[in-house]
């Protein structure tokens, strides 16, 4: 029973890995409830045998973690050239000498 709960453990990571890889964020709580389950109903000690199998998820959780800064960064980046983009469009706005329509903005910071 553990052997298998390993492996399907294995192959969860995996399975994220490749969500992540493929930007497909809004999948992952689902297989996170899964991972959660699967980490649930393992005993509390395993045996010398999962080890490897154990390296393997840690190693693809690492990449995982990986991926998600390198996706976190980016969209960071993205963000923040959205914002010059729409600050300098409100500069030539302003130069019209027209008044510019007011803007919804989401960010809690301004």
């Amino acid at each position: 029973m553990a052997a298998e709960l390993v492996a399907e453990l294995v192959a969860l990571a995996h399975a994220e890995h490749a969500l992540v890889a493929e930007a497909r964020y809004d999948e992952l709580p689902q297989l996170h409830a899964r991972r959660d389950a699967v980490m649930a109903a393992l005993p509390p000690v395993l045996g010398p045998a999962a080890l490897p199998q154990l390296r393997e998820a840690m190693a693809v959780q690492a990449l995982v973690t990986e991926a998600l800064r390198v996706a976190r960064d980016a969209a960071g980046s993205e963000l923040v050239t959205v914002r010059r983009t729409r600050e300098g469009v409100a500069g030539y706005a302003a130069s019209t000498g027209r008044p510019a329509a007011p803007r919804a903005s989401f960010d809690q910071r301004r």
